[in-house]
C-alpha cells in the first residue's frame, strides 16, 4: 500500500536571504486547512520559510484507512517536516504540536536536561487540562470534573514517572507508570462508557429523533 503524503506547501521567505531564513510549520485545528493561516503567511515569510500542511482527512489529504491517532499524525508531519523547524499550531494544531514536542524530548532524552524533557512533556496534558477546565466552567457541565480529575492523575503519574527516573530508579516498574496505567484505563471507561453515548443521545435530540424504543432481546 503506498504511504499516505499529506498536503503541503512551502513558501520561501521574502524578507530575508531564503537560504539563510528558518523553517516553521503551521498546524491547523481540527477539521479545518492550511488556508486559516492565509492571514498570517505573509507576515511569517518576513523572518521564516513557511511550511504548510493539511492534516490527513482534511483540506486536501486523503483519508487514512488505518488507525488516526497522534502517533499516525506525527509520523505524517515528521515526514514533510524540515529537518530544523518552529512549530506553530492553531486548536488541534496547538495541541497536537505540545505532543510531538513531547516525543521529540523523549527521543532525545539522553542529551538533553531531565527537568527539560519532564517540562516539555507534560505540556500537553497541562494544556488540554486548561482547554478541559475552559469548557466545563463555560458549559456548566460539572459532571465532566471526573474526566479532567481523571486527566489531572494521569499528568501528576507522568511528572511522577520523570521523577524516578530522574533520581535513577527504573521507571518503568515504577509508581509513576503503574498509576498512568490506571488512570488511562479509568480514561478510557468513563469516556467510552458515559460521555460518548451522551454525546450521541445529545446529537439525536438536535436532530428531532428523541429517545428511540429499545428492544428487549431474548
Amino acid at each position: 500500500m503506498p504511504k499516505l503524503i499529506p498536503f503541503h506547501n512551502t513558501y520561501k521567505a521574502t524578507g530575508v536571504n531564503d537560504d539563510e531564513a528558518q523553517d516553521i510549520v503551521l498546524i491547523h485545528g481540527w477539521g479545518l486547512h492550511a488556508i486559516v493561516f492565509d492571514d498570517i503567511v505573509p507576515a511569517l515569510l518576513e523572518r521564516f520559510r513557511v511550511t504548510v500542511v493539511d492534516l490527513p482527512g482534511m483540506g486536501q489529504s486523503p483519508m487514512p484507512n488505518g488507525d488516526y491517532t497522534l502517533d499516525f499524525l506525527a509520523d505524517e508531519v515528521l515526514a514533510i517536516m524540515p529537518e530544523r523547524a518552529h512549530v506553530l499550531g492553531w486548536s488541534l494544531g496547538g495541541l497536537f504540536a505540545l505532543w510531538l514536542a513531547g516525543r521529540v524530548a523523549i527521543g532525545l532524552s539522553m542529551f538533553l536536561p531531565p527537568l527539560a524533557v519532564a517540562v516539555i512533556d507534560l505540556a500537553m496534558p497541562v494544556a488540554l487540562g486548561l482547554v478541559i477546565a475552559r469548557e466545563i466552567v463555560a458549559g456548566k457541565n460539572w459532571k465532566n470534573l471526573m474526566v479532567l480529575g481523571l486527566l489531572t492523575a494521569f499528568t501528576l503519574a507522568n511528572a511522577l514517572f520523570h521523577w524516578e527516573a530522574a533520581h535513577g530508579f527504573y521507571a518503568a516498574q515504577g509508581y509513576g507508570l503503574r498509576l498512568g496505567v490506571g488512570a488511562g484505563v479509568m480514561m478510557i471507561a468513563v469516556i467510552g462508557g458515559r460521555v460518548v453515548p451522551s454525546f450521541t443521545r445529545n446529537w439525536l435530540v438536535r436532530r428531532g429523533e428523541g429517545r428511540r424504543d429499545r428492544k428487549r432481546v431474548v
